[in-house]
């Protein structure tokens, strides 16, 4: 064989141009996948959004008091207690009751013109309370934090009020004026 034949072999025609042919099926297949995806993204990003609920300090407080488990610890029970009651003060009332001591607590609250004195010495007996369980590892019964979470709540829905009263310029009964 000489060269020119070796050439003529190797080379063959081009073929036209032959169109894929795919099955009617596989187009339903992916309609039916685009179908999913549009459906999931339309869910994920405009039916799902839920509006946000703006909570005010307030009531994250009462819902982080609510969870808290009676049935822990005494003294994991009053960290986490304390934490959410000196958390609400700072943020709230702007006391910072952090790394204070019972007696730094009286005069702090003393300052301060947002607590009655009911409500000041009910909280310290509180927070006296959780000290003896935290520190002196004192067992308290579910019953009496139940009963400690209850006096709380009423206590910072007083001060809550207190402070909507004094934004919204409501004297209290308790302040007399003089004309």
């Amino acid at each position: 064989m000489n060269g020119a034949a070796l050439v003529e072999d190797e080379l063959r025609d081009i073929q036209g141009y032959q169109s894929l042919i795919i099955p009617d099926f596989v187009w339903w297949i992916l309609i039916a996948i685009a179908v999913i995806v549009l459906g999931y993204f339309i869910y994920k990003f405009v039916l799902s959004k839920k509006k946000a609920i703006i909570l005010t300090i307030f009531e994250k407080t009462i819902i982080n008091l609510d969870a808290l488990d009676l049935n822990q610890d005494s003294k994991i029970f009053y960290l986490e207690y304390s934490d959410i009651v000196r958390n609400y003060l700072f943020e709230r009332v702007e006391l910072n009751c952090f790394d204070k001591t019972l007696n730094e607590l009286r005069t702090l609250f003393d300052t301060s013109d947002i607590f009655d004195i009911h409500s000041k010495n009910q909280l310290l007996n509180i927070f006296a309370k959780a000290d003896m369980a935290k520190f002196a590892k004192e067992r308290v019964s579910s019953e009496k934090r139940l009963e400690h979470l209850d006096n709380t709540k009423e206590i910072l829905s007083k001060i809550e009020k207190k402070i909507e009263d004094k934004a919204k310029g409501i004297i209290p009964d308790s302040v007399e004026v003089e004309v």
